[in-house]
């Protein structure tokens, strides 16, 4: 099977979000798109709760989720 990662053409003001299933090869995905993704600011929270409970403004610093 040929990885299709390299064609995935995230610009740095693309929106990306990444919703990890457990059980569903999260660690896997994550590491294939990390090297992708360099040079854009995360939100460091691994857990939804305090993303919702965060404040829009501070929330529009970050590109990666």
């Amino acid at each position: 099977m040929r990885s299709k990662a390299r064609e995935i053409d995230i610009q740095p003001t693309d929106p990306v979000a990444f919703i990890r299933l457990p059980k569903t090869a999260g660690t896997t995905f994550n590491a294939i798109i990390e090297p992708l993704l360099l040079g854009l600011t995360y939100y460091p929270e691994y857990f939804r709760t305090r993303l919702v409970r965060s404040n829009l403004d501070e929330l529009r610093n970050f590109q990666f989720f």
